[in-house]
């Protein structure tokens, strides 16, 4: 250092001492000081910290995106600057870390008590700091980067409320101002580089300048400087990479810097970008503006009439088909009603082979249904007929696509009969929802006096989870693979409905418990993703740290093995937890792991949270836990849906008691607006369950039902997820279902030709005739009947209940080893063998089949 440098050292050591932020140290850490000038001249003294940030554990709380920021200012036409003295000064380092900060000079070592610059984790912790003091204002009408505060408000009355309000909490906490930096009741201020006031935001001009006059570069640092600068403003310049791609390029490691015409061209474009726009900016009168926004207006009126008028016409036409085929079904259902005076009901084998309108069916049996002296059979037809017409006016829409691909229908009933191998039912006709009439016994048992009563001897369970259970037998573990890197990503934007919600949300989380501000240096990005019922739900984006962890291969339980327990069963409860995984701890060592960043702050989970890739498994395991004892044997488990199944309804409110003790001695909580109790059907894990079977839920065939023509890879395979789910109900899916597989395999053109559709269409035909499929019964008669093709084999499991044969499970495989095999018993066999292996639990041990 030179003599002024000693000398100015020497004054700002005194001057630190004076105030307290420093004091002599005998530390074993000491490092250098330097000094780095200031816009006015003066000198900064530094302190050389990076020896120790680089062994230091980095806190990735998150400082937010600037642009966000600015755009909360939106509408507001009075500005407030805030500028901290010494701001980092104004934080305490803990004293058990103050010698740490030890740096050495000629005069000897001194230590920070205060913070200083240069640590790695200042603006973390001073953003952390900020945000706490600030919290309830943030967003409203306060937005903070470090020590600059801006507030804003519609109004001066109400920026005169604001201002007093921030003010009031800064001296509370004892954060002290610089007016010489401050501005107060502005109707512009610059800030973090822009000039931001009620008519727009723009660069700030001393920027653009510097843009302006920057001299060619002539190496990679000097390009990289200038790229960063313009970067900065890159909202401002339309196509900014497209533009700087060029330039871009250079700063590739293994590219030489070489600039050429195309450099020099992007350089120019983006100096003349923004320099220009700055200039547009300011220089445009408001006559100008209006005139340019009127053209954009007139513009956008002729586009929205052209494309209403086509929509219009479109609409018309559309309309006019619908009326015709309403016209004709009126028609139809006039003759059937006369027909009906003649006939008092269709032959059944008549009804076997015909296909009509329902409402032509519907007009039948309405007359039969009406005539005195009718058999009982025929006059409860009454109620069928009512929900029928229900039906017809829902099902309208699917009436007509049906009735579009009429012609494709004929040319393809050929192959769908032999794809399908089936028989029309007695009555074709898929009910959405029961017929219930007055001749059945209720379903629902939930008011009965003896259920009521245990429910309210209970009440404690059903009330809402507010904070951390201990001492847990299972706590959730995060066993990261060796050597990684802590992962952290970028802050999503975020809207201000998102934002509001947030902010409910975080405030209902620390409330409880569940989450607490952390110093960790993971940090994992938060986004929303959309309930059924609209609302958001907060998720956090975990795919780095889930890449990053070791997997836990506890098992989940198969569905269709669970459901095989039901067999004899006649009542039934489910429940289902509040916030089901929020009621197990992470390990106290793991927490930092779970680490996420906001807007509002930097936090880590106390409790599991969504999203974790193990997370199903330590929650599955929990449950296999507390209820070990009652599992398969009057309890179903699979994840947070528990299902009490019972053959008396005598056992069934003892099955139940059972399972509420349970969840009191362990403190879980249930959702009672989720749970249904003591009920003869209801819905399990996408199933509909009564003691006669389990089918598929008729929401997700009508989803299937309206699913449109795959047109991507990604289209097929989502309507093959859903339609897979449910493949146990299909007699020789896979056979089915074999050439739309073949358009996942990633080597061949996506192509849906007529086979894919007719595969598409027959799987859709398939879910909506399926049929119930009766639960296992040891005691019954049983028999497998296989069938083979050309494309793989299938099975059918059935038993006899002393009626008739029912299906219990279908199975199909596509088996390419049966194009080698030309002897049709040999193929029957090979089918049988690969049943044996899939229901050997049903099979073995039985004496005849």
């Amino acid at each position: 250092m030179g003599p002024g440098e000693l000398e100015e050292l020497r004054r700002q050591i005194d001057e630190m001492i004076d105030k307290g932020w420093i004091k002599p140290s005998e530390s074993e850490f000491g490092a250098p000081v330097l000094f780095v000038p200031k816009k006015g001249g003066k000198l900064r003294i530094c302190i050389h910290y990076r020896g120790l940030n680089r062994i230091t554990r980095k806190n990735a709380y998150p400082l937010l995106r600037i642009d966000d920021l600015l755009d909360a200012a939106g509408g507001c036409k009075v500005f407030s600057k805030i500028d901290l003295k010494s701001g980092y000064h104004q934080i305490e380092v803990d004293h058990a870390d103050q010698h740490k900060t030890t740096f050495k000079t000629r005069d000897g070592l001194y230590k920070f008590t205060v913070m200083p610059f240069s640590l790695t984790n200042t603006p973390a912790t001073f953003e952390s700091l900020m945000d706490k003091v600030l919290r309830e204002q943030i967003g409203r009408f306060v937005v903070l980067y470090l020590d600059d505060i801006l507030i804003f408000s519609k109004s001066m009355e109400e920026h005169l409320k604001h201002l007093e309000e921030v003010l009031t909490i800064l001296k509370k906490t004892q954060l002290h101002l610089n007016l010489e930096k401050s501005q107060l009741g502005k109707d512009s201020v610059i800030y973090l580089g822009h000039r931001l006031s009620a008519a727009c935001l723009k660069p700030e001009a001393t920027k653009v300048e510097v843009i302006r006059n920057w001299p060619q570069p002539v190496n990679v640092r000097e390009l990289r400087s200038f790229l960063g600068l313009a970067s900065y403003y890159r909202k401002f310049v339309p196509r900014f990479s497209i533009v700087a791609r060029p330039l871009s390029r250079l700063t590739s490691k293994n590219v030489p810097y070489f600039w050429d015409t195309t450099c020099m061209n992007a350089f120019q474009a983006l100096k003349d970008a923004l320099t220009s726009g700055m200039e547009q900016q300011q220089g445009e009168t408001t006559k100008a503006y209006e005139t340019r926004m009127l053209d954009m207006v007139a513009e956008f009126k002729q586009q929205a009439a052209a494309a209403t008028s086509a929509r219009k016409k479109e609409d018309e036409e559309a309309e006019e088909q619908r009326r015709l085929a309403e016209q004709q079904r009126q028609e139809d259902a006039e003759a059937a009603r006369k027909a009906a005076d003649e006939r008092r009901r269709l032959p059944r084998d008549k009804l076997l082979e015909c296909e009509r309108d329902i409402e032509v069916i519907v007009g039948e049996w309405a007359v039969a249904a009406e005539e005195e002296g009718a058999p009982s059979a025929v006059r409860g037809l009454a109620t069928i007929i009512e929900h029928v017409s229900d039906l017809v006016a829902t099902s309208a829409a699917q009436q007509e696509d049906i009735l579009c691909v009429d012609t494709l229908v004929r040319k393809q009933i050929r192959i769908i009969d032999e794809l399908l191998d089936s028989r029309t039912d007695e009555i074709g006709l898929c009910f959405l929802r029961a017929a219930v009439t007055t001749e059945f016994s209720p379903t629902d048992l939930s008011s009965d006096p003896r259920v009521v009563r245990l429910l309210n001897e209970f009440t404690d369970i059903f009330e809402s989870p507010t904070c951390v259970v201990p001492d847990r037998t299972i706590s959730h573990e995060i066993n990261l693979e060796a050597c990684v890197v802590p992962s952290k990503g970028y802050i999503y934007r975020t809207s201000e409905e998102e934002l509001a919600i947030l902010r409910a949300q975080l405030d209902d989380l620390l409330d409880k418990g569940w989450i607490r501000p952390s110093s960790s240096p993971y940090s994992a990005p938060v986004l929303f993703v959309r309930k059924k019922n609209k609302d958001l739900r907060l998720c956090i984006d975990y795919r780095k740290l889930n890449t990053q962890t070791v997997k836990n291969a506890g098992p989940l339980p198969r569905i269709d093995d669970l459901l095989e327990h039901l067999g004899g069963a006649k009542f039934f409860s489910k429940l289902d937890f509040k916030s089901g995984y929020h009621q197990i701890s992470i390990r106290p060592q793991d927490c930092y792991k779970s680490a996420f960043k906001m807007r509002y702050g930097h936090f880590e989970w106390i409790v599991l949270p969504f999203g974790l890739t193990n997370a199903p498994t330590t929650f599955q395991a929990a449950m296999t836990n507390e209820f070990c004892a009652m599992l398969d044997r009057f309890v179903l488990v699979y994840l947070d849906d528990i299902l009490v199944y019972s053959r008396t309804l005598e056992d069934h409110l003892e099955h139940l008691r059972r399972v509420l003790e349970t969840l009191r001695r362990a403190k879980y909580k249930a959702n009672r607006g989720k749970c249904e109790f003591v009920r003869q059907e209801l819905e399990y894990l996408g199933h509909f369950v009564t003691p006669e079977g389990v089918s598929p839920l008729s929401n997700k065939i009508q989803v299937i039902q309206e699913w449109p023509e795959p047109k991507t890879v990604t289209n097929v395979r989502s309507f093959l997820g859903l339609a897979g789910y449910y493949q146990c109900f299909i007699k020789g899916y896979s056979k089915i279902a074999v050439p739309l597989s073949k358009l996942q395999c990633e080597d061949r053109p996506f192509d849906f030709d007529d086979n894919a559709q007719t595969s598409f269409l027959a799987l859709k035909a398939a879910l909506l005739s399926a049929k119930v499929l009766h639960i296992y019964d040891p005691l019954l008669s049983t028999r497998v009947t296989t069938d083979a093709s050309d494309y793989g084999i299938g099975a059918v499991l059935e038993q006899h209940d002393g009626v008739d044969w029912h299906p219990i499970k279908y199975f199909s495989k596509k088996v390419p080893i049966v194009h080698s095999i030309d002897d049709a018993r040999k193929e029957e066999l090979l089918a049988f063998v690969h049943a044996l292996k899939g229901w050997q639990h049903f099979l073995l041990g039985r004496r005849q089949l």
